[in-house]
Parts: C-alpha cells; structure tokens; sequence
C-alpha cells in the first residue's frame, strides 16, 4: 500500500456503515443499541493535518456530560465500536471513537487480519495515536457538551501483539501459593510446560522483578489435541536464552518467548502476569508489556478495595440493622431517608421499605 497523499486521506475518513468485512459472518443474536434519546453519528475532529472521522453518541437532551474515549479494534470505527459508544451514552457519557487508520488505510474493507496488520496498522505511528486522542479530547470541550475533567478511556487492541497466551496469576492465602486466575489465548501448556511456567512464576513473585526467556520448544502448539498430549509427554523444554534483558532476541518460528511481570501497586504485589508470545523480545514489546502490566495491576487493587469496602459496608449495614434501637439517616440534600433499621419499623409502625427513598411527609 503507497502512502497516502492529501486527496486520498480525505477520501478514507468516512466511517464505514456497517462490520468490518475481517469479522464476517456475523452471529445473528449480535447486541444492537438503539438511538432513542441519543445524538449519535459521524462527526470530524481536527487533527494536526487536517482532520479525521469518528463516531460520537450521547444522551439527546443536557450538557457537561462525562467524556469517555472508545479506542477501535483493528478493525477500525465499525458496527461493533459505534454500538459501544452508544451504550455508554445510554448511560450518560459523552463517548467518542475517533478513525485512527484513516491516514494509512481502510481496513473495513481488508478482510485478512494479518493484512490489516500489515499494510494498515504496523504503519501507525504510537505519536499519531496519541495525538489523535488528545485532539479528540479538546473537540469534546469545544462541543460544549463534554467535561473533560470527568474523563476517562477504554477500548480494544488497536495493534496486534502477536500474543498466544496472556495469564494473570494471584496469591492463594490459604494454600501459600500463586494460582492461575485468568488465560487468554490458544497457548495452553501440559506438562513440562506448565511446571515451567508455574516455576518462572514463583521467581518472579519472589524477586519482585520481571524474568524474560527469549525462547523455549513448542512441540505441540497447533496440534490436535490427541497429537499434542503425545508431544508433550516425549519432549522436554528447551531454554534457547535466558536474560534479564534480551534485545532484539531472534527466534526460529517453532519457538515461542516468555515474559513476566510483577504486578505491584505501590510496593504491594497483587498479582504475575505472564506472556508467550511469537514475537522476539524487543525494547518496544517490553516497554508495551509493561505498560499492559500497571494497568493490570491497578484493576486487580480496585477489585480488592472494593471487594473490601462491599464486605465492610455488608457487616455495617448488620450491625445497624440489628441493634435494639432504632436508628434512622437520611440524604443530607433530599432529606429522604436511606436507612431505617428494624427496630425503627417497630417504634414507627413503618416498615423500612415504605420509609426509604421518602422524607418525613412523605410517611
């Protein structure tokens, strides 16, 4: 594909109206949000050369709306995307998907992935994407609909990693061991494998620090599952490198890299998360794994504190209900109340459900 001049990038910015071709067939029982009540469409933001489309919904009536920005798939602003923007906007956000391929290409009409990868997304610029996203911020504030001190950000892989398997693994308290929390991918280790891994893993949670292989065998990976049981019960792993660091390590295509991270949140490990991949272990992989890795190890502390703050509210909310008193709060601005305990029903004669949510001359 010939890089783009100015007239063919103004040609390319029009969303497409329906899937990307790389994602057909489509399963008939796909999520379809409606516009009701909604200003959602195609809008063009303002970038440093020149302008780009993207797809932005939100609720039809109001303003200072919260703003999230939709990061597409490599497939681009398509169906799937622009639906996601609506169902944030169902629920109050301004949310905008902004084109970010426009410039390199139009992959709804690509219908292999791995050339999209190749001819359209390889050929974006981190630099491009980053301005992308801050110029689709500053048109939220212009519109005068978005707040862009409520601002938030979520999406999908807009380049391919090259990934075969992602694990997420956390501490089991009680047995005084790592267990296997979540997997994603077509890697799945038996054997000699999985104690390889399951070893690498104890290293890193023990040293706190991030363990790479540039490569180990993989005789059974794409095999029938009969043909793999049978390779990995006559082959042993087969560590071709191993580095703290390795730097653009070449690897035959039959051998896959390992990467681990530690998963630490202010000096607190949560959690390894692990990575085999097909690609060599370059500097920009590294920094882009971990990268992937705070942002992991943020969401598993979220979990915990509020998993914490819902077991704690549960035992307060046991408390109160079962003291010998009544006891009775209410909303500082409505002045309804929130809270009416059971000896409160007795003292007042009302129970707690017909209390809560009205104030005093209400009951």
């Amino acid at each position: 594909m010939k890089d783009l001049t100015r007239r063919q990038f103004i040609a390319v910015t029009a969303l497409t109206a329906g899937f990307a071709l790389a994602v057909h067939p489509i399963a008939a029982a796909v999520i379809t949000t409606d516009t009701t009540n909604l200003v959602a469409g195609e809008v063009k933001i303002p970038v440093q050369d020149g302008e780009i489309p993207a797809y932005r919904a939100m609720p039809a009536s109001g303003n200072d709306f919260p703003v999230i920005l939709v990061i597409q798939e490599i497939f681009g602003v398509h169906a799937h995307i622009q639906d996601i923007c609506r169902r944030f906007a169902k629920l109050g956000y301004l949310a905008i998907a902004p084109e970010m391929f426009a410039r390199q290409g139009d992959v709804s009409k690509i219908s292999d992935v791995q050339e999209i990868v190749s001819k359209v997304v390889s050929k974006v610029p981190d630099a491009q994407v980053m301005s992308d996203l801050d110029a689709a911020v500053d048109w939220a504030q212009k519109s005068g609909k978005g707040n862009i001190n409520k601002l938030g950000i979520t999406g999908f892989c807009l380049q391919n990693l090259d990934v075969a398997s992602a694990e997420i693994w956390s501490f089991n308290s009680q047995d005084n061991v790592y267990q296997l929390q979540a997997v994603s991918g077509i890697y799945s280790p038996t054997g000699d494998r999985a104690r390889f891994i399951e070893n690498k893993v104890n290293s890193i949670a023990k040293q706190q620090k991030p363990e790479f292989d540039c490569g180990f065998e993989l005789n059974d990976f794409g095999l029938p599952d009969a043909e793999s049981e049978a390779a990995a019960e006559n082959s042993e792993i087969a560590i071709i490198k191993s580095s703290p660091n390795p730097k653009n390590c070449q690897i035959p295509k039959q051998i896959l890299t390992f990467a681990g991270y530690p998963l630490i949140v202010e000096a607190r490990l949560v959690g390894v998360m692990v990575v085999i991949s097909h690609q060599p272990l370059t500097e920009p992989f590294q920094e882009t794994l971990a990268s992937v890795a705070d942002v992991i190890a943020l969401g598993i502390e979220r979990k915990r504190a509020e998993a914490e703050l819902k077991a704690a509210r549960a035992f307060l909310n046991s408390v109160v209900e079962n003291l010998p008193v009544g006891v009775f709060a209410k909303d500082a601005s409505s002045l309804k109340f929130v809270l009416w305990n059971k000896a409160g029903e007795t003292i007042a004669g009302v129970t707690s459900q017909e209390a809560i949510g009205k104030n005093d001359y209400d009951i």
